[in-house]
């Protein structure tokens, strides 16, 4: 493909020589004059026959150029006709059904805590950031499987073992390597659809690449897209009802924070027996069921009409396995979402030893979630509903303090020596409808680099600037402000001049109306005249996350000395990487982080919607090397035996610096048998 000194060799003699003179000096020059990257058979060509070629790699785990594809390192090969054959929109869906990946990694599948169209390797279970996501041994931006489309592939290089001495700390659980295509010449076009035997979750999608091959260089572009419909768990059997595990059985059963309510009551002693001191004296009627263990109630569910729940006798016992919330009906079993890549990949031979090369990756998603309606639990949300609210039939405080050991109640003496029991209620905004989120994320990577050879030596080099820019848009509906309008609608009320109000204390203790607040029935949260409450709190919440990575590369490698097993052979190069971050979240979302304020840790939508800005970055200075000794070579019992030695030296600016070593040793004994360690 590319202009070198072989090539004008051939050209300058056939200016000068005969046919017969041309083959002859073919002949005596095919050995010496190999391109940088190959080795030649030496003893098919002393034997008179055709010399044989062989083109030497790096392999994934190593940075030695050598000609086996199978080495110390455990790799597994996905090539490009597997994932064709699979017929996986992504790369991401595809490699995550291998078995090293495992854990819990990010997929475009995932719903509750995703949603975002991503996909990400974790392989040994070891958690995405200890594993290392590369396109042609580069680093990409966010580790996202997903923006390198599947027609630009050659094969993947799985590296199922740890190789922090050959990449880094962020490659101890492995290596993902996407090496591209490349000498491609023509153009393709494809279209694929599907559609389940559901009659849903249609997929579409399309692609065309096309690429260009000459004696200078090549260049391979093109553009995918593909689109894939939401499935509702609702719709599978395996997937509507929320299931759990207990001791061998698989029980249907959900969140014990349900529309109707749980009050919890106590979780030390029954305070349904009104005997008890320490309880609210509440009537026996409600452990009628179940007398020795009834320490929660819950509504009596549908059939309690709008407007209840503000009596005792709208109660009874809460039943875990009957009463509990089925979340599972409201998720997605596969997350809708649309996706568009573009790419570029090529290279330019500048000289006979000088060969620049860029690839670019652009990728856009845009995707969805949507969850069950938010849960609300008064002690973790940190609101508390006062026993002086008109609508509270129980007669005590739910919600913090009381889940404070700290906290005494005073003892019928007025001595604070008795601890309060915690009482807590839970219920679930139903009547607010599921929490749903939109995500919008943009991805743009760019390698560009050069590299070559020393004279005729076997010494490589490479140097190489990569450029990596990330943003995601997030945009959430369905979560609730708690702020200081939202706890005075829970805080003490009463019926005056026959319209609920809101009172800054109950009315024994003086206490006076709250301007501009409506007295909330969280006991019966989803009727019309609670609805009308509650939506004045409904948030509809922003986040915007974006990151920043410039690397700068050099690297070389080349034959050191000659042993009788083969050449030794040495591997050097250094990084430098730049990362920053700036992630930004909604003002309603806001952790208060002033230790002296009542607030401290919390803000004023539901806990797990809070956040904090993050801003900032950090870089790394790395230092390799790695030396490749052939020790035995074509004896009994040693086919083969070989040593890798390597170290890597990082120096992080924000947390000092660090080394790893690796040795590995290769041993073949038979052709056909290796062992490695």
């Amino acid at each position: 493909m590319s202009k070198n000194s072989l090539r004008d060799a051939i050209q300058r003699a056939l200016n000068v020589s005969s046919l017969a003179g041309v083959a002859l000096f073919l002949g005596n020059i095919a050995v010496p004059a190999a391109a940088q990257d190959q080795n030649t058979n030496q003893g098919q060509a002393n034997q008179g026959q055709q010399p044989q070629t062989l083109q030497t790699i790096v392999v994934t785990g190593s940075n030695i150029r050598r000609v086996d594809l199978e080495t110390s390192n455990p790799v597994v090969t996905v090539d490009s006709k597997e994932i064709q054959q699979s017929g996986r929109p992504t790369l991401g869906s595809l490699l995550q059904e291998l078995p090293a990946i495992t854990g819990s990694p990010m997929s475009d599948r995932v719903n509750n805590g995703g949603g975002s169209g991503s996909s990400a390797a974790n392989l040994r279970g070891l958690g995405t950031a200890r594993t290392l996501v590369l396109v042609n041994g580069h680093r990409v931006i966010n580790g996202d499987l997903n923006i390198i489309p599947a027609e630009l592939v050659e094969r993947v290089e799985v590296l199922n073992d740890g190789a922090s001495a050959t990449y880094g700390s962020d490659a101890i659980g492995g290596v993902v390597n996407f090496i591209l295509r490349s000498n491609y010449q023509g153009a393709q076009f494809s279209a694929d659809y599907g559609v389940s035997d559901h009659d849903d979750g249609v997929r579409k999608g399309a692609s065309f690449i096309f690429g260009q091959t000459s004696d200078k260089g090549s260049i391979i572009a093109g553009v995918d897209y593909n689109k894939q419909e939401g499935i509702s768990s609702a719709n599978r059997d395996f997937s509507k009802d929320a299931l759990y595990h207990y001791y061998g059985y698989v029980l249907p059963t959900g969140s014990s924070r349900n529309p109707f309510g749980r009050a919890i009551l106590s979780s030390t002693v029954n305070v349904f027996d009104p005997s008890d001191p320490t309880g609210p004296g509440i009537p026996t009627e409600f452990d009628a069921n179940n007398p020795d263990d009834c320490s929660s109630a819950t509504r009596k569910g549908p059939t309690s009409p709008p407007g209840t729940g503000q009596s005792l006798t709208d109660y009874r016992c809460y039943n875990g396995l009957t009463d509990a919330y089925n979340f599972q009906l409201l998720n997605f079993d596969e997350v809708p979402q649309e996706r568009v890549n573009a790419f570029f990949n090529g290279t330019y031979q500048l000289s006979d030893n000088v060969q620049a090369y860029l690839s670019v990756f652009h990728n856009h998603t845009t995707s969805e979630s949507a969850i069950a309606p938010l849960p609300f639990d008064a002690d973790s949300d940190g609101v508390t509903i006062s026993r002086y609210s008109m609508y509270n039939p129980f007669g005590v405080d739910f919600g913090p303090p009381q889940n404070n050991p700290t906290y005494l109640a005073a003892s019928p003496t007025g001595t604070p020596s008795v601890a309060q029991p915690d009482f807590n209620y839970l219920t679930r905004w139903t009547g607010e409808g599921q929490r749903k989120g939109e995500f919008s994320q943009t991805t743009e990577d760019a390698i560009i680099g050069l590299k070559g050879s020393f004279g005729q030596s076997s010494w490589q080099w490479d140097a190489n600037f990569n450029y990596g820019w990330f943003s995601r848009q997030i945009h959430t509906v369905g979560d609730l402000v708690y702020n200081q309008q939202f706890r005075d609608a829970l805080g003490p009320s009463a019926m005056i001049d026959g319209v609920p109000t809101c009172l800054t204390a109950p009315l024994s203790a003086g206490g006076v109306p709250v301007p501009n607040c409506t007295p909330l029935n969280i006991f019966d949260q989803d009727s019309p005249q609670s609805l009308a409450i509650e939506d004045k709190f409904l948030a509809t919440l922003f986040s915007n996350l974006h990151t920043q990575q410039r690397i700068f590369n050099v690297s070389a490698n080349g034959n050191l000395f000659t042993l009788p097993a083969g050449d030794a052979q040495l591997a050097v190069g250094a990084d430098y990487r730049k990362l920053y971050l700036n992630n930004q979240v909604d003002f309603l979302s806001l952790i208060d982080t002033n230790p002296n304020d009542a607030s401290f840790g919390k803000c004023s939508v539901p806990q797990s919607a809070c956040g904090s800005p993050t801003r900032g970055g950090y870089n790394v200075k790395e230092a390799y090397g790695e030396l490749f000794i052939p020790i035995l070579k074509d004896l009994p019992f040693a086919k083969a035996l070989n040593v890798t030695v390597g170290g890597r030296y990082s120096k992080y600016s924000l947390a000092g610096s660090t080394s790893n070593y690796k040795l590995a040793v290769e041993w073949r004994p038979i052709d056909d048998l290796l062992a490695r360690k």
